[in-house]
């Protein structure tokens, strides 16, 4: 009988791959008895927390592939693949890798002689290195524009509120992006951190799949939602009114497909907040007086013929007292009394005085 001479490749390895990724295992024969001799493989693994080891697959010495219990009892059964390249050499391929499948992976490899009977019977076995995986999600990089920001707006302006993702943790990553004020109870004014005072209302919600939430009564009709680029979302506030003011801010949350299809948080950051301020117009006389027919007419309508009449009146009345006043006046413009020539009643004969009348008059 020949001396035992398989021997399988031993080195050690250890992998840490993002979920979703794919890793393949080598196992390698680098030396066995007989080139005549037919080889099986089985690859096994240990679970963290599971002391027995599982088997993942199997190549039997007549290249029969079988799934190992493991593998039938979920889903990996759809994502394994294996081959040989060249004899003596398996790659065994896991794609879309969870995190359950972390664990530490060895191939066992049996060699198998026919006898002169012509019945195979196994003549050696050995095992290979381990290979440690650990399958983990992607590092949470999402960052978001923290800076402050302090808007003052006209009563009934407008206003943007920018919602920037400076980085992100995956090219596949999709987000979710909803605005939060913080108001005070008070209507008007700049609002405080203090939370004694302090509401906390969602405008408006976009989710990862671009479904809106209901817009809040106070804000409905006037939101307007902008996709200016992939990292880059803004909101704008119509018609702002005096309880619009307060801190307003924006959350983001970073959702990821796990390998199943099924989408997952990884990680939530919140923007700095932008205080805005409604300036309050108050009611001018003009907006006053124009949204208001009948004052409108009182003001700039009916002045206007009064005014005339009165004036008019004034002029006639001047008028008449001057043409009165020329009436009484002489030539040097002087009121004077005049006498009429006495009428004298005188008779010779007449033993009694003569009576003198004076009658006052004018003169041509």
């Amino acid at each position: 009988m020949k001396n035992n001479l398989l021997e399988v490749n031993q080195t050690m390895k250890n992998l840490t791959i993002l979920e979703n990724g794919w890793v393949t295992m080598e196992c390698l024969v680098t030396s066995r008895s007989s080139h005549a001799s037919h080889l099986s493989v089985e690859w096994y693994v240990w679970k963290p927390g599971h002391p027995e080891k599982e088997e993942v697959v199997k190549l039997s010495r007549q290249a029969t592939f079988l799934y190992g219990e493991l593998a039938t009892a979920s889903d990996l059964k759809s994502r394994l693949r294996l081959e040989s390249p060249s004899p003596g050499l398996y790659l065994l391929t896991i794609q879309n890798m969870t995190v359950q499948d972390s664990g530490t992976y060895s191939c066992r490899v049996e060699e198998w002689l026919l006898d002169p009977t012509n019945i195979w019977y196994r003549r050696a076995e050995s095992l290979s290195g381990l290979t440690t995986i650990v399958v983990k999600q992607p590092d949470a990089s999402l960052q978001v524009d923290t800076t402050t920001a302090n808007l003052t707006v006209p009563e009934q302006g407008q206003f943007h509120l920018d919602c920037t993702i400076l980085s992100v943790s995956s090219q596949e990553s999709r987000f979710a992006v909803s605005w939060v004020i913080l108001k005070t109870k008070g209507r008007g004014g700049r609002t405080s951190r203090n939370k004694d005072g302090e509401e906390k209302e969602v405008l408006l919600r976009v989710g990862l799949d671009a479904i809106f939430s209901p817009e809040a009564s106070p804000w409905e009709g006037r939101l307007r939602f902008q996709r200016l680029s992939t990292t880059l979302y803004r909101l704008t506030v119509l018609r702002a009114g005096t309880t619009d003011g307060g801190n307003y801010s924006c959350r983001v949350e970073e959702w990821l497909p796990d390998p199943r299809g099924v989408w997952y948080k990884l990680a939530e950051e919140e923007s700095g907040p932008i205080s805005v301020y409604i300036q309050d117009t108050g009611s001018s006389l003009q907006s006053v007086t124009c949204s208001n027919d009948a004052l409108f007419y009182f003001v700039f309508f009916y002045p206007f013929p009064i005014f005339g009449i009165l004036i008019i009146t004034i002029l006639l009345v001047r008028f008449k007292s001057r043409n009165s006043s020329k009436n009484s006046e002489g030539k040097n413009g002087v009121p004077l009394l005049w006498i009429k020539e006495p009428h004298l009643n005188y008779s010779p004969t007449c033993l009694e005085p003569p009576v003198l009348s004076i009658h006052p008059g004018t003169i041509d």
